[in-house]
This record gives structure tokens, sequence and C-alpha cells, in this order.
């Protein structure tokens, strides 16, 4: 997986909702093909990215408010960028 390829599939997530991204354990390790051992890599690259975006990133196991709801992040859900509508 190139950082070519990362930057598209963010572009492609930003495209379809700018306001909530969320990448799943599937979509990267199972569709993509990256190797497992690679995911935490990958996951912060995505994630320091999207920060650099104005968004707020939360990974598997956190907590975070999104519509006056709290959840937490279950373990087939890598990383969930928020972004606020005002932001």
């Amino acid at each position: 997986m190139t950082l070519e390829f990362l930057n598209e599939l963010i572009e492609n997530k930003i495209n379809q909702n700018k306001y909530f991204i969320q990448f799943t354990f599937y979509e990267l390790i199972v569709k993509h093909d990256l190797p497992k051992d690679s995911s935490d890599s990958v996951t912060e690259l995505i994630k320091q990215k999207l920060i650099n975006y104005g968004y707020k990133v939360y990974v598997t196991g956190e907590s975070y408010t999104f519509n006056s709801t709290t959840y937490t992040i279950p373990i087939n859900i890598l990383l969930i960028a928020i972004k606020s509508p005002t932001a």
C-alpha cells in the first residue's frame, strides 16, 4: 500500500462524507490486502493526515460523542474521524 494509494483512499472517504469518516478492519486488511502487522502504521498515517485536515480522530477502543450520543469504537473499526460542520 503506497502513500499515493492512501491519499486517494482518504480523499474518496472525504468525498463520500466530509463530516464522518470510518475505516474498518475489513476494508483495510481484507479488501485492500494490507498485511495485519502494518495496520498500526497505516492507521497512524491516516490519522495524522485527517488531523491535519482538521478532523478529530478516534481509534479502536476510544470513546467519542456524535449527535449527542457517546459511542465506543469496536474492535472491527480501526479509525473514525469527525469534523464539525462549523469547522
